[in-house]
């Protein structure tokens, strides 16, 4: 469970007696809680998903027919990838209702980005998969879902024990009127039993401490983006002003936003630690002329304005990277932050709760505190 959900082990927020589950946006994540509740139980079980997660999934796996993921744009706005695509056209017990043709027509017809004269090599990719549709038709599957296009949620009502689900969510049709997104005043209803939200994602900067002005971590948050201000190469984060704070690194979707997938956040987390090598051996940005050379902070940052960079190696004593800054040492201490040794301890115990049956069982976060803790202790 995530440290915020309100839900505790081992209390499932997935009622009883799902037919029809609607997934609100069209991004990565949309596709792999679709892809998650479209596959059977057993199938995941020997994977690191908490055993009462497995355990909700397959009360919701007997009763689960239909699964709707709603976008407010077209096929060549989406924001999943073609490998989510194709992971999703391969599901063994789902298929997917084919795509009205003139969605996909017109979405053949999409200049796209004019500069690249028209659709790119993803978007092109994608709306092909999209187009050849899943392995199974969905009415010979035991499972369907359906990607839909053009419509925008605006609100629910409950609906009443009659009409055999639990909400009605209210969809506006949309259009792209000179390349603006507006409703056109069209509504439909769709009945569902629960409604999913996959509409972004921000760092949450309370997390790492105090969310106010006054506090250590809340000058780093670049509320306007919702993640960390980080140069654009080594995840070095930045203060207000534009100046790196030493000490300091973040990678993945902390310090450079809700983008990519798993490999890309995992080259991104390599890029970092290579930084921090870099900036330990004291081979850190040494002028702002070779850091705007090397790409190591990119025109992005500070919108082509590189006149305040301080450096790095030379601003510095040597052994700069044995003092923390106080709002991560307070972390450690509080269990909020997490050293190697400790993820090694963390990893061991998980990988022993499984017992050789499945990859890891997952502590839950009260536990993570309490082994973190006595680390410190």
């Amino acid at each position: 469970m995530h440290p915020r959900s309100p839900y505790n082990r081992p209390a499932s927020p997935i009622p009883e007696c799902i037919k029809n589950i609607t997934i609100i946006g069209h991004g990565n994540v949309s596709l792999d809680v679709a892809r998650l509740l479209l596959t059977s139980p057993k199938t995941l079980a020997p994977l690191d998903i908490p055993g009462h997660v497995i355990e909700s999934l397959e009360g919701l796996w007997d009763t689960l027919r239909h699964l709707s993921i709603v976008g407010r744009r077209g096929p060549s706005d989406v924001r999943f990838t073609a490998k989510e695509v194709r992971e999703m056209m391969s599901l063994t017990d789902a298929g997917m209702i084919p795509i009205p043709d003139e969605i996909v027509r017109n979405a053949e017809k999409d200049p796209g980005d004019a500069d690249n004269g028209g659709l790119s090599r993803q978007q092109s990719r994608i709306l092909k998969l999209l187009k050849q549709g899943s392995q199974k038709v969905g009415s010979n599957a035991n499972k369907s879902f359906s990607i839909d296009f053009w419509r925008s949620p605006v609100g629910y009502e409950v609906a009443p024990p009659s009409s055999g689900s639990r909400v009605s969510l209210k969809l506006e049709e949309t259009k792209l009127d000179g390349g603006r997104l507006v409703g056109t005043g069209r509504f439909e209803k769709l009945e569902t039993d629960l409604i999913v939200t996959s509409l972004g994602y921000e760092s949450d900067p309370s997390l790492f401490g105090s969310d106010t002005p006054g506090s250590d971590t809340f000058p780093w948050y670049e509320k306007s983006k919702g993640h960390i201000r980080t140069a654009s190469a080594g995840g070095r984060v930045l203060s207000p002003e534009g100046h790196i704070i030493p000490n300091v690194y973040a990678s993945g979707w902390a310090g450079r936003g809700a983008r990519g997938v798993l490999a890309g956040t995992l080259m991104d987390a390599n890029d970092v630690a290579a930084a921090i090598v870099q900036d330990w051996k004291g081979k850190g940005v040494p002028t702002v002329k070779e850091s705007v050379e090397t790409d190591l902070v990119g025109s992005a940052t500070f919108g082509g304005a590189f006149t305040d960079l301080k450096p790095l190696a030379k601003d510095v004593p040597m052994g700069w990277l044995d003092v923390p800054p106080p709002a991560v040492k307070t972390g450690v201490y509080d269990g909020r932050v997490v050293t190697f040794e400790a993820w090694r301890r963390l990893q061991e115990e998980e990988c022993k709760r499984g017992g050789g049956v499945k990859e890891r069982e997952r502590l839950t976060w009260d536990e993570v505190r309490h082994i973190l803790k006595s680390i410190v202790n």
